[in-house]
């Protein structure tokens, strides 16, 4: 099947170099001998040139992990290749994953997340917050990624950051992908003021909703107003952990602390 030409910086070939990197595999003939894809169809994936079937991105994703399977990057890769090829890759993406929101557009959101916090990194005088967040999006990314801190300094930084985002997009509670796409692309409901200290509220309210909390709103954010979080030892584990439970997990606490506050 004759597929369109893709660029080079479209969603599947960067994300597929972005986690290579993110992963310290440097070399595609060390990720094709972990994986057992050859170094020739790895090039031509990270160059846009084919779109892989889904034993290919399964055997990729795998061989990230040193041969261990990981269906949480398979199905991202799925997303990616969505994105990337939205009419040939329909069937991958209703077939072997939940799409829960619009490949391209999860896209587009980390494209948008990088290139905000690529301009609050050049703020000579960053608000306190937003140091707190930029020390928070390393230390998260160091937890979810063994080379992040190193990613972040090479020349594939931005590319590696995209693929970071994008998972996480991917499995953003509904109401935060929402207002990420407010904040981030819609061009009819631009942000009343398009100045440095309104984009450095928008990167901390990205970093906090999207990234530390794993796409998943905090449960004392879907409170109503009236009703504080209480103050106890309990409370401040729950909100600890947050990051670290899985996301079925989340939904059902943040279901219950909804049903508690009507």
């Amino acid at each position: 099947m004759d597929l369109p030409l893709i660029p080079p910086d479209a969603a599947l070939p960067a994300f597929c170099r972005g986690v290579r990197v993110l992963y310290g595999l440097h070399s595609l003939r060390e990720l094709s001998r972990s994986s057992g894809i050859s170094t020739s169809v790895l090039s031509r994936t990270e160059r846009g040139l084919i779109m892989p079937s889904v034993d290919i991105l399964f055997k990729w994703s795998a061989g990230i992990h040193d041969g261990q399977p990981d269906p949480e990057l398979w199905t991202t890769a799925i997303y990616a290749a969505n994105a990337a090829w939205p009419e040939e890759a329909q069937f991958l993406l209703v077939r072997y994953s939940d799409p829960v929101h619009d490949p391209d557009t999860c896209w587009a959101l980390a494209c948008q997340a990088v290139a905000l916090h690529t301009m609050i990194e050049h703020v000579s005088d960053p608000a306190p917050a937003v140091a707190v967040a930029a020390a928070n999006y390393k230390h998260v990314g160091r937890r979810r990624y063994p080379r992040f801190i190193s990613a972040l300094q090479g020349s594939a930084a931005a590319e590696a950051a995209q693929a970071a985002w994008f998972s996480m997009f991917r499995l953003a509670d509904p109401t935060v992908y929402a207002a990420s796409v407010r904040h981030l692309l819609d061009r009819d409901n631009p942000l009343p003021d398009d100045s440095v200290e309104v984009k450095s509220i928008v990167w901390v309210w990205l970093v906090d909703a999207v990234w530390v909390l794993n796409g998943s709103l905090p449960i004392h954010s879907q409170r109503h107003d009236k009703v504080e979080a209480p103050e106890d030892p309990l409370w401040e584990d729950l909100k600890t952990l947050w990051p670290r439970l899985p996301l079925p997990t989340r939904q059902a606490l943040v279901t219950l602390a909804q049903q508690s506050h009507v």
